[in-house]
């Protein structure tokens, strides 16, 4: 948790308020992230949901998420979008075959002019002679009329759907643009674009490191070694060259040597080859005078 105070005299936050920042979490990752929460997995949500929390409580996002509006108004947009969605499976449910016939039962009790139960139309010719009671077989063209309204209905509500998404993205589209009204990022090239370009990498790295460790038990990475320290810079690469070129020397002093060394057993072995071979030479020299004078 950050020593200094938050902007707006925000609160710190811990895991256990996902619920209460839900909406302005979900805000978060779709402008930050380009990403959709009900998209993403368990773990993964989890994992990003920690960073977001050790963002907020040392103070590294924009002063515009503190502000208790941006949190009003992400729950009221998220509160529409759950009433609509509602209306929609509501619209949904009634145009179903089961609500119709529920709609359908409803009526026939409502009606007070009905006293007793319908006979059914075929009723008297069933008692002189006629066709006998009963449901009647559905012909192919009353499947395949069947058939018809229940892909009008699907589409229907396939269409209703989309609409319900479109709204959605426009919806978050706008809420993008209020929230860099609130924060408004810095400039394309300047040099505040390019450090907060820094800081959401690496924010989206320690979020991938953290969500890994959570979903697979792989062990806490220190940051330094992850991403570097403030005192990683020219000097740390001028040294970490000088290492490399030592090493490199070491190998080749060590390989000269090593060359060094073979040429000179060669070289042994040649000149006591050539010894050799001018004994050799001598003693048949010798022998040659001895025998023939």
């Amino acid at each position: 948790m950050s020593l200094e105070p938050l902007p707006f005299k925000a609160r710190a936050i811990s895991k256990r308020d996902f619920k209460s920042y839900e909406a302005m979490f979900e805000l978060y990752l779709d402008i930050q992230k380009h990403k959709v929460l009900q998209e993403l997995p368990e773990t993964e949500v989890k994992g990003r949901w920690k960073s977001f929390v050790g963002k907020w409580n040392r103070g590294e996002l924009a002063e515009g998420w503190y502000d208790p509006a941006t949190l009003d108004k992400a729950n009221a947009s998220a509160a529409s979008f759950d009433d609509r969605e509602r209306a929609v499976e509501r619209a949904d449910a009634s145009q179903s075959p089961t609500g119709m016939s529920n709609a359908i039962d409803k009526s026939d009790e409502s009606d007070e002019d009905d006293v007793g139960p319908t006979l059914p139309q075929s009723a008297s010719g069933a008692f002189y002679g006629g066709s006998r009671l009963g449901p009647a077989i559905p012909n192919t063209q009353d499947l395949a009329l069947q058939r018809g309204n229940a892909e009008l209905e699907l589409e229907a509500s396939e269409n209703r759907r989309d609409d319900l998404r479109y709204d959605r993205r426009m919806e978050r589209r706008h809420q993008k643009e209020r929230l860099e009204e609130l924060a408004p990022r810095a400039e394309a090239g300047t040099k505040d674009r390019m450090l907060e370009k820094k800081r959401e990498r690496t924010d989206s790295n320690r979020a991938f490191a953290t969500g890994k460790t959570e979903a697979g038990g792989v062990e806490d990475v220190a940051d330094r070694d992850l991403l570097g320290g403030e005192d990683e810079g020219i000097d740390s690469l001028k040294r970490r060259q000088k290492d490399m070129e030592r090493k490199k020397n070491d190998r080749e002093l060590r390989k000269e040597e090593i060359m060094r060394a073979r040429a000179e057993e060669r070289e042994e072995r040649v000149r006591a080859y050539k010894e050799k071979e001018a004994s050799t030479m001598s003693g048949l020299i010798a022998l040659a005078k001895a025998r023939f004078g």
